[in-house]
């Protein structure tokens, strides 16, 4: 069983406490430049809620990853939440801020 797409659970919220990969959605262009456009955020009991992200902030690029600052709503409350793109991985991170 699964949340619904544009309204996650009411009763669960976004744990920021520790960082943890997640799968997402993102938008490349020719260059090879990306912007995370939805996320997957799997609830402790397994159930999952697809969060689109309504806009990213800040981009940081280095080394070998990018990190971006984005605003999210979640149960009518916007958050906002760091993503961590692992290039060399193809790996995304849902950081604290």
């Amino acid at each position: 069983m699964s949340a619904n797409l544009t309204n996650p659970r009411r009763n669960e919220y976004i744990d920021l406490s520790f960082m943890r990969t997640v799968p997402v959605i993102a938008s490349f262009n020719a260059r090879g430049d990306c912007v995370p456009v939805y996320f997957r955020y799997i609830f402790s009991d397994g159930t999952y809620s697809d969060i689109a992200i309504d806009r990213v902030i800040m981009t940081d690029k280095r080394f070998r990853q990018t990190c971006y600052v984005c605003d999210v709503t979640v149960n009518d409350a916007r958050q906002r939440v760091t993503f961590t793109y692992f290039r060399d991985d193809g790996m995304w991170a849902l950081k604290t801020n």
